[in-house]
C-alpha cells in the first residue's frame, strides 16, 4: 500500500473551502430541492495518532464514491489528523464528486473528547435536517477499558495525542467513554440507526450494554481490525440504499479482508440486549462466584494478555459464547444461545487475523480463531491475580456489572 501525505489527501476531489475558517455554512442545506435528507452518514475520524496515513487512504476511498451519493442523502466526514480539524461534506455535483469544507477549525483540539464531538454534531445538525443518521467512529479502540497503569487514560474509543502529529499511537490525551457517547447520541434531534466502530476491540458486552437504548445496531469487531480498516468505497453506497442492510455492510468489510489480513466482525441488534442480560444473569452467580473453580485457559480469547502484565495490564478479552459453551450444561447453553443469537444476528470470522499483540507475545503475526467457540462478542472475567486489581475496580463501574449481578 502506498501511504499518501495527509497534506495531499483532499486533492482527489474538488474541495471548496468555506470563505470563513469558523462558523461559515459552506454549502449548508439539504441539497437542491431537498429540505430534509432521507438518511445521512457521519464518519468521525480521530486520526491524530499513528493511524494518520490510513486516514488519508480512507479519504481517497470516500472521494471515489462521492459521486454516487443520492441527492436526498448526506455524506459527512469529520477528520482530525496532522492538519487542523475540519468537517467536510461529499456529494454528487452533476456526476462529479465534490467536497465542501462545512467548517474549518482555526485551532487544534482533542477530537476524542466527548464535548468536542458534541460541538461537531451541533455544527452539522444546525445546517442539515435529516430523518436518520448513521455514525462511524474511526480511531484506536480499547473496548471498555480504563487502565490507570498506562501513561494516559485510554478508554473505549478514540486516541488523540493533541500534538497535531502522527506521533504516539497509544498516548492519547483523552478518549470517549461509552456512557458519554450514549449520552451524546441520546441528546441528538435525530435517531442513529447504525453505529459502526472502525476500531479494535469494540464489540464487547460492556460497551454494547451502554449503547443499547441509543442506537439500533452496532457493527464492529471483538478483536483487532486490519490497519486498512473498512473498505469505504465498497460500504458507503450501502448506507444510502432504500433500506439499510447491516449484514451487507458487514459482509463487504469481511470479504475485502478475508484473503488478506483476516478480520472478525459481528452485528448486535440492540433491541435484544436487555433480554440477553436477563438470560445471562442466572449463570453469573452460579458459575463465576469465588467458590467455583474456573479454567481460563480453555476459553477462546481475543488478546493474550501475558505480554501486558505489569506495564499495561491488559486482560484477556474472552469470547462470550466460548465462556458459556465451556461452563453451562447442554440444556442451559441451548437456552442461553437462543438469546445470544437474537442479540447477535450476524457474525463472520476468518480462520486467523493479524495481531500486533500476537507478534509481541508469540513472535507470530496472527492469532487463530477457535471457530467452534467464536460468537463475535467479548466479555471481561474478573480474576484474583493482583495485576487485575485495578481492572476489576474499573469493571465495577460498568452498567453491565450491575445489570447481570456481578455485585453478588
Amino acid at each position: 500500500m502506498t501511504l499518501l501525505c495527509a497534506v495531499s489527501m483532499l486533492g482527489f476531489v474538488s474541495c471548496v473551502d468555506s470563505e470563513d475558517s469558523v462558523g461559515h455554512n459552506g454549502g449548508g442545506g439539504a441539497g437542491v430541492g431537498v429540505d430534509t435528507l432521507r438518511t445521512s452518514l457521519l464518519i468521525y475520524m480521530m486520526a491524530e495518532n499513528n493511524l494518520n496515513s490510513y486516514a488519508a487512504r480512507d479519504m481517497e476511498e470516500i472521494s471515489d464514491v462521492a459521486a454516487s451519493v443520492p441527492a436526498d442523502c448526506g455524506l459527512f466526514v469529520f477528520v482530525d489528523d496532522v492538519m487542523l480539524p475540519r468537517l467536510l461534506r461529499y456529494y454528487n455535483n452533476n456526476g462529479l464528486a465534490e467536497c465542501d469544507t462545512l467548517y474549518a477549525f482555526e485551532e487544534d483540539f482533542c477530537s476524542s473528547d466527548i464535548n468536542n464531538m458534541a460541538v461537531v454534531c451541533d455544527i452539522l445538525l444546525e445546517r442539515f435536517n435529516m430523518c436518520e443518521l448513521n455514525l462511524i467512529m474511526w480511531s484506536h479502540g480499547d473496548g471498555w477499558l480504563l487502565d490507570k497503569s498506562r501513561k494516559s487514560v485510554a478508554r473505549a474509543i478514540g486516541h488523540d495525542n493533541c500534538e497535531n502529529s502522527a506521533w504516539g499511537g497509544s498516548m492519547s490525551k483523552g478518549s470517549i467513554e461509552m456512557k458519554e457517547l450514549a449520552g451524546l447520541i441520546d441528546s441528538l434531534p435525530v435517531d442513529v440507526k447504525l453505529l459502526m466502530y472502525d476500531a479494535c476491540l469494540m464489540q464487547c458486552i460492556e460497551s454494547v450494554y451502554e449503547l443499547r437504548n441509543s442506537v439500533d445496531y452496532i457493527l464492529t469487531s471483538p478483536a483487532e481490525i486490519p490497519g486498512e480498516g473498512a473498505p469505504y468505497d465498497k460500504i458507503i453506497p450501502l448506507f444510502f440504499a432504500d433500506v439499510l442492510d447491516v449484514e451487507d455492510v458487514m459482509m463487504e468489510y469481511y470479504n475485502y479482508h478475508k484473503l488478506k489480513t483476516g478480520v472478525l466482525l459481528s452485528v448486535v441488534d440492540c433491541q435484544w440486549v436487555d433480554d440477553f442480560a436477563d438470560a445471562t444473569m442466572p449463570y453469573i452467580a452460579k458459575y463465576f462466584s469465588g467458590d467455583v473453580a474456573f479454567d481460563y485457559e480453555k476459553i477462546f480469547s481475543y488478546i493474550d494478555g501475558g505480554f501486558f502484565y505489569g506495564s499495561y495490564s491488559y486482560p484477556d478479552f474472552f469470547d462470550m459464547n466460548g465462556v458459556m459453551m465451556n461452563c453451562l450444561s447442554d440444556e442451559e447453553y441451548k437456552e442461553w444461545r437462543a438469546a445470544f443469537d437474537k442479540m447477535v444476528p450476524y457474525s463472520c470470522c476468518t480462520a486467523r487475523w493479524m495481531s500486533v499483540y500476537s507478534y509481541y507475545t508469540t513472535g507470530h503475526d496472527y492469532y487463530y480463531t477457535d471457530t467452534k467457540q467464536y460468537g463475535g462478542v467479548s466479555m471481561y472475567l474478573p480474576r484474583e491475580e493482583a495485576v487485575y486489581g485495578g481492572l476489576n475496580e474499573d469493571f465495577r463501574t460498568t452498567g453491565w456489572y450491575e445489570r447481570v449481578g456481578w455485585t453478588r
